[in-house]
Parts: structure tokens; sequence; C-alpha cells
């Protein structure tokens, strides 16, 4: 044919040449280049090409991620609500089996405050009806999570859970206090139709540190950090549920007497625990 040609790989734009004109491409040290009488040259994208690539690129992912950020936190919550709602089952079931009672709780040894404990026997309960382990525990929850099977493992009569269990013993081996706040909350102990449309039986875990941290700008305290025996242990920081930021809360699945779940924001909820307990239990 009496033209020599050279192999180049390059992009797939192409200028329309003179038939049977000679063309030689100069490449840069990332293309080969190819001479040839086809009639058409190929050539490589430009500097400004590429940036404006990227440019879109980068324009599409911050449309895109606070919208798939929403998503993951909507079905958080509705795994969440699911979780709760198993033990409300479980809770029916058993209240039915015992005259009405809740699962007894170990109100001993000052441990009474500790909401997310939860009795071995009664989690064994749960989970004959259907739940798992992972049904103890919030997905929105980073820190329990990573450290689930030491949270779960972490007291010799009971489970440290994603939520906290708000029924209580008859007296006297109740807590020996009750929720603080508006409403006159109380510890249900048995499943009765009066107000159960109203009373909280199982929540998020919603727990704020105020002594170590209440600047200003965050009046509440630190929801995303607070210590205690995780903290001696493992290092590891008990952390809020749903949090909003890196230190705030927006809010927190509750499950209620008469087996409904509903969502709380955070601007309905109150502190809850006694004002010299720590960390600061909301719900």
């Amino acid at each position: 044919m009496g033209h020599d040609n050279y192999l180049t790989f390059a992009s797939p734009r192409v200028r329309r040449l003179t038939p049977g004109r000679r063309v030689e491409t100069m490449s840069t040290q990332s293309h080969y280049r190819r001479k040839y009488t086809s009639g058409y040259e190929l050539q490589g994208f430009t500097l400004i090409e590429l940036l404006v690539v990227i440019a879109i690129i980068a324009l599409l992912m911050g449309i895109l991620l606070p919208a798939l950020q929403r998503v993951k936190k909507q079905a958080d919550r509705a795994f969440c609500a699911n979780n709760i709602r198993q033990v409300l089952i479980a809770l029916t079931l058993y209240a039915d089996e015992h005259e009405g009672s809740f699962f007894p709780r170990h109100n001993v040894g000052g441990a009474g405050y500790w909401l997310w404990g939860l009795d071995k026997d009664a989690a064994q309960y749960i989970i004959q009806t259907g739940a798992t382990k992972e049904t103890f525990f919030c997905p929105s929850n980073k820190q329990q999570q990573k450290f689930r099977e030491e949270y779960w493992d972490y007291m010799s009569h009971e489970h440290i859970i994603g939520y906290f269990c708000l029924w209580d013993n008859p007296p006297p081996n109740d807590r020996g206090w009750q929720p603080q706040g508006s409403g006159n909350k109380k510890f249900p102990v048995r499943i009765t139709a009066e107000s159960a449309g109203d009373t909280e039986v199982i929540t998020d875990i919603t727990f704020s540190d105020e002594r170590a941290y209440k600047p200003p700008e965050y009046p509440n305290g630190n929801f995303a950090q607070c210590t205690g025996g995780m903290w001696s242990r493992y290092k590891c920081y008990d952390s809020t549920s749903h949090l909003a930021g890196d230190k705030e809360c927006y809010g927190t699945n509750v499950g209620l007497v008469d087996g409904h779940v509903e969502w709380r924001p955070f601007s309905e909820m109150e502190r809850r625990s006694l004002p010299d307990m720590y960390p600061t239990h909301w719900w």
C-alpha cells in the first residue's frame, strides 16, 4: 500500500482528514502513535476536558451523597423500629403467661439505673420468639455494632443492649426512682389498658455527657462520647443511637405498652434520669 502504519491507543475522539493524506501524530509519554491512511486521526482528551469531567463527577457526588445519607438514616430507623417491635411482641407473650407482669429485672447492687441491661433469661425468651442477637442493637449505633460481643457479654447476669428497658419490678424490688420531667411518667410494672398508648416500655439508648462536655454550642452535652465501664475495659465510648452530626441526637424510636412503635424527634424528648445520675438519660 506504500504507507507506514504505527499502532497507537488513544481516546475515541476522531477528526476527519483529507482522504489519502499522510498523517503523523505526536504523542505524550502515555500514548503510542499511529500513522495511517484511512483518513481519520485519533486524539486524546485535553487537560481542560478532563478537568471538566472531574468537576461534573464531583458535582454529582455532592448532590447524591446527602440524599444517600438520608436514605441510610431512614433505613436504620425502620430496622430499629422492627427490633423494638419484636421485643414488644415477646413482652406481650410473656405478660400473657405471667398475669400481666413484665420480665423480672435485677435491681440490686446499685445497678437499678442501668436501663439498658436486659436479664439473660429475658433475652433468651425473646430469642425463642424469633429474635436474634442483632435484634438487641440499633443498626445506627456504630460503637455498639463494632463492640457488640463485648457489650453482650459485659455483665454476668445481664446483657448490655442498645435499648432502654423501661419496665420495672413491683416494690420493694423496684429501681427506687421514677422518670423525671413532665408528664408524671412511671416505669411500668404490668401491662394494663390504662394509658397503654402513652406509657413507654422500650426506647433507643439516648444519653449525654453533661459533666465533661457542655460548651454553649452544645447545651445538652455530648451524645457520642460517654465514659463508662466499656471505656475502662476496651477504650470504647458509650454512644447514643441516631446521632445528628458528631455530638448531637436527632430522635429515638419508642415502643409503648399497647404494642405500637413511634418515632420521637429530639425536640420532644426530655431529661428523664435523676439530676445526679451519669450519663443523662433522655426519652
